[in-house]
């Protein structure tokens, strides 16, 4: 597998709180990164939770090899 979903299985929401994050400490506004924290917690379980079981659902073995080897934020399993 290669590009960018053989590191990440959520590619967007991870660059933007990169960006985020980014923007927040170039502009010294520390409630921004609270904020971040507590909308990624919701992002997880409003979006990427369900979001994962309908994948595994759909596409079943191939889905959780894909699990087994990305993780979601950044990095791949070795072995």
């Amino acid at each position: 597998m290669t590009g960018v979903l053989s590191i990440s299985r959520n590619p967007l929401y991870l660059g933007s709180v990169i960006f985020i994050s980014g923007m927040a400490f170039i502009i010294n506004i520390l409630w921004i990164v609270v904020t971040l924290l507590v909308s990624i917690v919701l992002c997880l379980y409003i979006l990427i939770i369900p979001e994962e079981k309908y994948l595994a659902a759909k596409f079943g073995d191939d889905y959780e090899d894909y699990v087994a080897t990305v993780h979601r934020w950044f990095g791949r399993s070795v072995g």
